[in-house]
């Protein structure tokens, strides 16, 4: 049921927004999932984390600027 609710929402959205908007988008999961299992389970960050979540928000920022 999961799975097919995660289906139908990104379907929704790639009817609403461009194809590159929606990717973008979907780049930041990882960088939400890092930062929501810091705060709300208290896990710790390593420095290897910070990094590469910093990576892809770079990634994320490049992309919507154009550039890459």
């Amino acid at each position: 049921m999961g799975t097919a609710l995660g289906y139908w929402a990104m379907t929704v959205v790639s009817r609403r927004v461009p194809a590159t908007t929606a990717s973008l988008g979907v780049l930041a999961t990882p960088v939400l999932g890092i930062g929501l299992s810091a705060v709300i389970l208290a896990e710790g960050l390593d420095p290897q984390l910070v990094i590469s979540a910093l990576t892809i928000l770079l990634g994320i920022a490049l992309g919507a600027k154009g550039g890459g």
